[in-house]
């Protein structure tokens, strides 16, 4: 039920597909891996990549019915790629993540069951983009993040450190505001506004 594949050796690509015992995959340590991908699993539940450094990195997340959580951790190295599609989220923890590029999540309403969003020490990326949904913009063209469509999260449960980020969209529920707190946007020096309802 449980497969690590961690420190191993010259591993260059790590493709798990169609496996449909497998509830949690990890994989720590292999900063020779350029290839990840875990593709139409429908047991997988946690999926956790901690210190995948090399350049190029794609990681892929694809179809995975049950999947609950997921975590990718200090992935440094330039150009790291990450795609999770077609899968429902509850936790999603990106930390130390350094790449320019978009961040490509499930379509919003995968994802509105999410109770756990931590966005930490990614200060690069150009966006995060939902399914097909083009990406929000404002201003000077700017990316917006929108977690208006995850009502379940607030300021204790989402937090952004560190991001490279000038907008941010919550809901605009007057019954349900977003709290914010001392540390739900710590670190996010560029952070000019927040749409929605806020308390």
């Amino acid at each position: 039920r449980n497969l690590n594949a961690s420190a191993i050796p010259n591993l260059h690509s790590f493709i798990v597909n169609s496996c449909s015992a497998i509830e949690t995959i990890e994989m720590f340590d292999n900063n020779g891996v350029n290839t990840i991908q875990i593709a139409n699993n429908a047991s997988v539940k946690t999926v956790r990549i901690r210190r995948c450094k090399s350049d190029n990195l794609i990681i892929s997340i694809i179809n995975c019915p049950s999947l609950e959580t997921v975590e990718i951790s200090d992935c440094t190295g330039t150009n790291t790629s990450i795609n999770i599609s077609s899968s429902p989220i509850k936790t999603l923890m990106l930390s130390n993540v350094w790449s320019s590029n978009v961040i490509n999540l499930p379509d919003i309403e995968l994802l509105s069951g999410m109770t756990s969003m931590d966005l930490s020490t990614i200060p690069l990326t150009s966006g995060f983009k939902y399914g097909d949904a083009e990406i929000e913009t404002y201003g000077d063209g700017d990316y917006v993040l929108d977690i208006s469509g995850m009502p379940l999260l607030d300021g204790t449960t989402f937090t952004a450190r560190n991001i490279n980020v000038k907008y941010v969209r919550v809901g605009n529920d007057e019954s349900n505001p977003f709290e914010v707190y001392r540390n739900t946007f710590d670190r996010c020096e560029g952070l000019t506004r927040v749409f929605g309802h806020i308390d």
